[in-house]
């Protein structure tokens, strides 16, 4: 670029399969490529870039990974590959200075780690987004988890509640036509029949997206590792991993770095709500079987009879207290905020009230529980 414009004469009229970027500094590299990115694919219809990338000092203080991200994502959105000449030689995928961990059940890790280019602690929907962003540039990956892959998305959070909302309202309106066409007397054992069928496709979607998509068997052809355990750091690039069913500590080291996302758990409200230590309740992490479970022990109680009570107002509250609603039960909703979803418009709150009101759900705001 700073050839007075004789490089992109040469591109001109030089047929190219590659273009090179001789620079060093990641910062040149990126608004170079941010410049010029449609001239030079426009001229030469090449499809893969190679640039050499040292370890230098970036100026500004800018952190010199942060930018290298912004240029894969740059290149991928242009649809082009990218290497470096160090990468030429080395297997894709493959697990650099590997030494074969000791198979025994002592808790005591090896004293030399198992290396590669980077481990993402989390196997969750951003861990396995990192996980194989980090492997379609050909870096080995080490993914740990502690409990199931997948995280909350598949487990507890987006495939379950969305699964549940869908059959939920196919229940509402399998209910409202039998009520408007003369079949309002819905007996239980219809109603238990259909719950029945909704726990099943909760269950099986989640276990298709999981094999799917999720498994460690899908991951692995991949380039992607999976280390079953809780990770412990021993320093910025080194994590123990401990498998806690049956003890044995294996050592895992990042050539690059440790991707951190471990995702949420819900909050301790024992604090928060008094008496609530000393009672049974659910979260969003096992509602999608407690509450089945709970249909399924009590044959004696109508389903038509139970009573559910949701606290919190957010968008998992309301969710959730529509689709228990949907499914049969009698559901109030109580919110400590003085309306609904606080942080959206005072009209769709409002809006969303009249309408959760409507199919039978009792809304309270701007109350506490005890």
């Amino acid at each position: 670029p700073q050839a007075n414009g004789a490089w992109l004469d040469l591109v001109k009229t030089t047929p190219l399969t590659g273009i090179g970027f001789c620079s060093s500094n990641p910062i040149v590299l990126f608004f170079t490529l941010q410049k010029m990115m449609n001239i030079l694919l426009k001229q030469t219809g090449a499809k893969t870039m190679m640039f050499p990338l040292k370890p230098t000092p970036t100026p500004g203080g800018v952190g010199r990974k942060f930018l290298i991200t912004c240029i894969a994502c740059l290149l991928s959105l242009h649809q082009l590959t990218a290497f470096t000449p160090s990468l030429i030689s080395v297997r894709r995928h493959s697990i650099r200075s590997a030494t074969v961990l000791s198979s025994s059940s002592s808790s005591t890790p090896s004293t030399k780690a198992t290396v590669h280019d980077i481990v993402v602690v989390g196997g969750g929907s951003a861990g396995i987004t990192a996980a194989k962003f980090a492997a379609t540039f050909g870096k080995s990956v080490c993914m740990v988890e502690a409990a199931r892959v997948g995280g909350d998305c598949t487990w507890t959070g987006c495939v379950p509640s969305k699964t549940l909302l869908a059959a939920a309202k196919r229940a509402w309106t399998w209910s409202q036509m039998n009520q408007k066409y003369g079949n309002s007397d819905i007996d239980d054992v219809a109603l238990r029949k259909m719950l029945r069928g909704v726990k099943k496709e909760v269950d099986e979607t989640r276990d298709r997206i999981y094999e799917e998509d999720d498994s460690p068997e899908v991951l692995q052809p991949l380039g992607i590792d999976v280390a079953q355990g809780r990770a412990y750091f021993r320093d910025a690039r080194t994590v123990d991993v401990t498998n806690e069913l049956d003890g044995t500590t294996n050592r895992l080291s990042a050539k690059y770095g440790i991707v951190v996302a471990t995702g949420a758990t819900p909050r301790d409200f024992t604090f928060d709500i008094a008496g609530l230590d000393s009672v049974p309740y659910w979260t969003y992490e096992n509602v999608w079987d407690e509450f089945f479970s709970c249909i399924e022990k009590n044959q004696q109680q109508q389903v038509r009879e139970k009573r559910v009570i949701v606290v919190g107002g957010g968008p998992i509250g309301c969710e959730l207290s529509q689709a228990i609603s949907r499914l049969g039960c009698q559901v109030t909703l109580v919110s400590r905020s003085p309306r609904l979803l606080p942080r959206v418009e005072p009209e769709a709150s409002m809006e969303l009230q009249r309408a959760l009101e409507k199919e039978g759900v009792s809304v309270i705001c701007n109350q506490g529980v005890v």
